[in-house]
């Protein structure tokens, strides 16, 4: 194990503590923000100074329904708003230079050409820089703004800067990092890559991929399915209409409000959800696990983390719960449920209550399990 991994693991387990039997669902994920937080270093999609020289302009073209625009850019800003009942991409374009000197930044700014061309798919739009900059030329910087027709959808790569969309349809596609990244009523499917950014999300009428490490995502509204990906990232899902399946390890994943199923996976994460219609299922190691308000079936595999379910409903469930060095506490109704001690001490508990509709399943090794009927206030 290398020095940086060590570091990782030590920043989790003490994030974990501070957690552990201290915060509900809501809270649980606070102490997550210092560990998951995105640093704001100078070039990471922040302006470097004054630039030495620039030069703006418009880019126009036509767009039919389904058809694409698509943007490459290596640093500065994107904000594309979808307008209803127009074909025309009325966009405009700013390139900043930042270099040595007003002569050397005028000098390579002549060389630089943007264009919009138009392809089979849509429009394509990217800055042509020569291979190589020249001597005393630092950081060049394009923003790009405006809209599209609404029917139109975008794939957006920015390596470096803040993106906004908003308005457009799908199947959308939209990379960036290190800024702040917001996407809002998108009519269709939408793909999402965002590392050390904060992403918001909301008004999604279809799929979800979300994809990025370190920083923070928050989806709402979604219509469909969401498939979440991460690392040292705080996520945190509301109103889908939908299920959801995530995986993460040094972060959280939070979800409420949910219409379809929860599955999540993760390793030195907190895994959170509450109020959900579906099924809800968790895989986890070095973490923890609060469940609230779900509708049918929970199934839970832990090692080294603490279990909390929280029925809100009158509890008609098979319930089979196991673990080993660890504590098994039942409380309200179910406290006449006591846990009976198995092989090497794991401590166990098999029953049925009511008729038995849906099933409460939880194995742990060196980790607690609480469930409790009524909620605590």
């Amino acid at each position: 194990m290398n020095r940086r991994t060590a570091l990782y693991i030590l920043l989790a387990l003490t994030v974990l503590m501070l957690v552990d039997g201290k915060y509900g669902l809501l809270n649980t994920l606070a102490p997550y923000k210092h560990l998951v937080r995105v640093e704001e270093t100078e070039g990471a999609g922040i302006d470097p100074g004054t630039p030495s020289a620039e030069k703006s302009g418009p880019l126009e073209g036509m767009l039919g329904p389904g058809e694409v625009l698509k943007i490459s850019n290596s640093f500065g800003h994107v904000d594309v708003n979808g307008t209803p009942g127009t074909r025309g991409v009325q966009l405009s374009y700013s390139i900043y230079i930042y270099a040595d000197s007003e002569a050397v930044a005028e000098a390579y700014l002549n060389k630089l050409d943007i264009s919009a061309v138009r392809s089979a798919e849509g429009v394509d739009v990217r800055l042509a820089e020569p291979v190589e900059r020249p001597e005393g030329v630092h950081q060049v910087r394009l923003d790009i703004s405006g809209s599209i027709p609404s029917e139109a959808r975008v794939e957006i790569n920015n390596k470096m800067g803040r993106v906004r969309v908003q308005g457009v349809g799908g199947p959308s596609v939209v990379n960036n990092a290190f800024n702040d990244t917001t996407i809002k009523d998108i009519h269709g499917n939408l793909q999402v890559d965002a590392a050390y950014t904060n992403l918001d999300i909301t008004g999604i009428q279809g799929e979800l991929m979300v994809k990025g490490n370190y920083g923070s995502s928050s989806l709402r509204n979604i219509d469909g399915n969401v498939l979440v990906k991460s690392d040292f990232r705080l996520t945190s899902l509301s109103d889908v209409r939908g299920d959801i399946e995530a995986e993460a390890s040094f972060g959280g994943i939070k979800a409420k409000e949910i219409a379809g199923d929860f599955k999540a996976n993760g390793a030195y994460t907190v895994i959170g959800a509450k109020n959900i219609t579906g099924s809800a299922v968790a895989a986890t190691e070095y973490g923890t696990v609060h469940f609230q308000g779900i509708g049918a079936d929970m199934t839970v595999d832990a090692r080294r983390s603490d279990v909390t379910i929280i029925l809100d409903q009158a509890p008609d469930h098979r319930i089979v719960l196991e673990t080993q060095n660890g504590n098994l506490t039942l409380q309200g109704t179910l406290s006449n449920l006591q846990p009976k001690t198995g092989e090497a001490g794991k401590k166990m508990v098999s029953a049925v209550i009511g008729a038995g509709t849906h099933s409460i399943e939880v194995r742990n090794v060196q980790g607690n399990i609480s469930i409790s009927h009524p909620p605590h206030p």
